[in-house]
């Protein structure tokens, strides 16, 4: 790897100011809020009239990781943090650093990761507060344990790649009349140790495989850290991080796989017990997923799918493994977590806040039990009897909506999510993890 060498900066910066409204100040703009698909729209048209070099280099850069292109990504990082770490300040050094490591993890490059944020903690730990390196210290400590594992690889025969799915109604106590109707998941079969297993097939879950503790002691998962931090939809809590030296997914065969370990709950177990995951790292190494719900198969095609004309729709947050669409209600463009764990669809509180007088005029408020890792509760909620959305040029309705009307824990990007009510909308489903899109077939 390169080392890099950081100077002292002028200044902390956070935000990118501008006196006009120039090809900057748009990328700019774009970069404030956080507004990647936007960026991805007007990049190639503005990017020749840019006069800020640091500028358009870290675009690129956020372009490169949030649209999974990890090696890309990594070298440009590279290149921003060598010739432009003055002009971007600490706090930018720091955020791109992190995201370059993280990029580095997902490769199975541990020690990369390891040396790159190892190098920028010892250069800056005696001249900042101790908080500043809370996080880059946690993420540190998690690269630290996989020192020595081999990189996840997949190994799959030059075909494609079938397996059955299944799609069960799912019944949470509790909710038993409001969610027989409507709740799924979809169930994959998973081989591993010679033993056959039922996973929730799930695009939400980043990493390998996520596992209750019974099910890694009986599996011989290989622990590698305690007290790993994981965030869920119902908060944060407590896991552990471990490897399975190899799982079984059809005719391919996924080795070194990271798993996530969580401990009983009983607030969470008593409403619904999940075992075992199948998350998103094979399909991301697979290139590709086709879901056939009618069909009950879900296909690893060893042919890509060619980027549609309406381009790519779908994109992952800087230093996070979540997936997250880009549709439209309307006019107006929502980013949605794409998720088919969740058992249906929603929108959360951010939307609320944003169209609250639509949503109590033409919803009906209601209360449910609602969670996930980290927590579950009574919650507040309205129920729209459809929402009109939009993904591609594929317009379709999601019945009995649900929207939040209380803001989500912590900070949480997008308007909501995306989960079986979308998948079972269409006889077909592709996910393409390369060119970053998705795409519906009625």
């Amino acid at each position: 790897m390169k080392k890099m060498t950081l100077t002292f900066l002028i200044a902390f910066i956070h935000t990118f100011c501008f006196a006009q409204k120039t090809a900057d100040e748009q990328v700019g703009n774009c970069l404030n809020t956080s507004d990647f698909f936007l960026l991805e729209e007007i990049y190639p048209t503005v990017k020749d009239n840019m006069q800020t070099p640091f500028l358009k280099t870290f675009a690129e850069s956020l372009l490169n990781i949030v649209f999974n292109q990890s090696d890309q990504g990594v070298a440009s990082v590279d290149s921003l943090i060598i010739k432009y770490q003055g002009e971007i300040g600490l706090e930018n050094v720091k955020s791109m650093l992190i995201f370059q490591s993280w990029l580095l993890f997902r490769q199975g490059e541990y020690q990369q990761a390891y040396d790159r944020l190892e190098g920028f903690i010892a250069q800056i730990e005696p001249h900042v507060p101790s908080e500043f390196l809370i996080g880059t210290k946690a993420n540190l400590n998690m690269y630290r344990a996989l020192l020595g594992e081999g990189k996840p690889q997949l190994i799959r025969p030059d075909m494609d790649c079938v397996i059955p799915l299944e799609i069960d109604t799912i019944r949470i106590r509790g909710n038993e009349n409001d969610t027989v109707k409507h709740s799924t998941l979809m169930y994959v079969p998973v081989t591993v140790n010679g033993s056959r297993e039922r996973f929730i097939f799930d695009t939400g879950c980043g990493g390998g495989v996520f596992l209750s503790q019974e099910y890694a002691t009986r599996l011989g998962v290989r622990i590698k850290m305690d007290s790993l931090v994981i965030t869920g939809v119902g908060g944060k809590d407590y896991g552990q991080m471990g490897i399975v030296d190899s799982i079984g997914v059809g005719n391919m065969i996924f080795r070194n796989v990271r798993a996530t370990i969580v401990s009983p709950n009983t607030e969470v177990d008593s409403l619904f017990r999940v075992n075992a995951v199948l998350g998103s790292d094979i399909m991301d190494y697979a290139g590709e997923v086709q879901i056939l719900p009618n069909e009950k198969k879900i296909v690893f095609p060893i042919h890509k799918t060619p980027l549609p004309t309406t381009g790519r729709n779908m994109m992952r947050v800087p230093g996070g493994d979540a997936f997250f669409l880009k549709v439209y209600s309307g006019d107006n463009r929502l980013v949605m977590l794409f998720d088919t764990g969740d058992t249906y669809a929603h929108l959360n509180g951010h939307y609320f806040v944003s169209n609250k007088e639509s949503v109590m005029r033409n919803g009906t408020k209601s209360s449910r039990v609602s969670g996930g890792f980290g927590g579950a509760g009574l919650r507040e909620y309205y129920n729209l009897p459809f929402f009109s959305i939009k993904i591609g040029n594929k317009q379709f309705k999601i019945e009995n909506m649900t929207v939040e009307s209380e803001l989500p824990i912590g900070t949480q990007f997008g308007s909501g999510a995306l989960g079986m009510a979308f998948i079972n909308t269409f006889k077909k489903t592709t996910i393409n993890f390369e060119q970053m899109f998705v795409e519906v077939y009625d």
